[in-house]
């Protein structure tokens, strides 16, 4: 049923049991009559889209269930929802007979700064919002019972460039923007604790890039090491020209100035948004900053209306393996490549063009490991050589936990427990408080 409805469903199977027969028929149908191809005779075609049409009949009775309260057989069920916490309560019926905090209380913190309201007056026990060390070190002088842990996020955060729009569209000029800029700064600008992304500003996780980069495309990979000077040399060597007061000019002589779309509240992306700014615009290009709320801005990243927005980037969170991110970046319908405005069709290393879709398909879907290697390499080669994404830095999250003053028995720093963050660090508090390794605390 899953499968078939596109959703990571766990619920009652005698409430949402009706629905797994009819779903599995579905699936099986389908695996009979389509493969696992996704390129469909017009036959074929015609038969998938009365599939989808049986699948939503499907999802809509489901999400018709309405029950009297939330359902769940956890560790804990919902209690009490408001517009400023989620209340959940210990369940005594539930299998994790372990757990022994009785309330968990969930509160809605819409940015950082909310959050780090919440930390400095010791209101909460564990949040993971970005916090530059200032911030932090003021946290931990007023609740020395605070402890911060260091955890990859398993995503890097930059900016993806408009190729709709010049001079963003031109790949020389994108090529000297990232040589502007100063990732190292901005890193710490942002987010400090995280780690600066490499110079070859590749779609991988850094721990990750000696599985897929062989030497002979590393030796064809190009750097965008920090380097104005050869990024101005780089800017004339294209037809590009400074005015009298050195701001740059496109080649057929009008002024360039661009603009940065980021979500509002998201502290870190506003201050590394910031100081891209501020370095653009030393460097003769006038850059400002605007803010959007959440819901428009991703609207605004699939109608293309924006020079450079801020994003994350790779994404690891959901597989330890490229193809996310890959697909993200180049499928027809990734966030990323969506948002660029990437064609369906590119130069690859070889000065042929190849098919982005089919390459993204081969590296996600094929047994082949060395047709995965082949097209994962295509694919990298063009992340590095077109530059549609410009990565800052890879992202760690800094987590706070109160010991001792409502829960106790957080895990050591080195605790492999931490690793399911890659997960989701909510994954994480689930574990410590179902498992009973959270104990009730000693209030102080």
């Amino acid at each position: 049923m899953r499968q078939v409805l596109g959703r990571r469903i766990q619920a009652p199977a005698h409430l949402f049991g009706q629905w797994s027969g009819p779903a599995e028929k579905l699936l099986q149908a389908m695996q009979q009559k389509l493969g696992a191809t996704r390129h469909y005779s017009p036959s074929q075609q015609t038969f998938y889209e009365d599939l989808l049409l049986k699948k939503s009949d499907l999802l809509q009775a489901a999400y018709a269930l309405r029950p009297d309260k939330v359902i769940g057989t956890n560790a804990y069920r919902v209690s009490k929802v408001t517009s400023s916490e989620l209340v959940l309560d210990r369940y005594p019926a539930s299998w994790h007979t372990q757990a022994r905090v009785e309330q968990v209380r969930i509160l809605r913190g819409s940015t950082n700064d909310v959050m780090w309201a919440y930390l400095l007056g010791g209101d909460i026990d564990a949040s993971h919002a970005t916090t530059p060390p200032d911030v932090a070190h003021q946290i931990q002088r007023l609740n020395p019972r605070v402890k911060l842990f260091h955890l990859p996020d398993f995503a890097d955060f930059g900016f993806v460039f408009n190729f709709r729009k010049p001079p963003l569209q031109d790949r020389a000029f994108r090529q000297a923007l990232a040589r502007m800029l100063d990732r190292d700064r901005l890193r710490m600008v942002g987010s400090y604790y995280s780690l600066t992304s490499d110079d070859q500003q590749l779609p991988l996780m850094q721990s990750d890039a000696d599985q897929w980069v062989s030497p002979d495309l590393k030796a064809d990979l190009l750097s965008y090491a920090y380097d104005p000077e050869a990024a101005n040399q780089q800017l004339i060597a294209a037809g590009y020209q400074r005015n009298a007061k050195s701001q740059w000019l496109t080649p057929d002589g009008q002024p360039i100035s661009l603009e940065i779309a980021v979500i509002a509240g998201y502290s870190d992306w506003v201050l590394a948004s910031e100081a891209v700014a501020a370095e653009l615009t030393h460097l003769g290009i006038p850059t400002q900053v605007r803010t959007y709320d959440a819901a428009l801005y991703h609207q605004l990243l699939r109608q293309g209306s924006f020079d450079m927005a801020a994003a994350f980037g790779f994404e690891y969170r959901q597989l330890m393996h490229p193809g996310v991110s890959l697909d993200r970046l180049f499928s027809q319908g990734g966030y990323l490549g969506l948002a660029a405005g990437l064609p369906s069709r590119m130069k690859g290393p070889n000065g042929k063009a190849v098919t982005l879709q089919q390459q993204v398909e081969t590296v996600v879907g094929s047994a082949d490991p060395q047709a995965v290697k082949k097209s994962a390499e295509t694919l990298l080669w063009l992340a590095n050589h077109e530059l549609p994404f410009l990565s800052i830095y890879e992202k760690r999250i800094s987590v706070f936990a109160l010991e001792g003053e409502r829960v106790k028995g957080w895990p050591a720093p080195n605790d492999p427990i931490w690793s399911l963050s890659s997960t989701s660090i909510d994954t994480v508090y689930a574990y410590l408080l179902s498992s009973g390794q959270l104990q009730p605390g000693e209030p102080s």
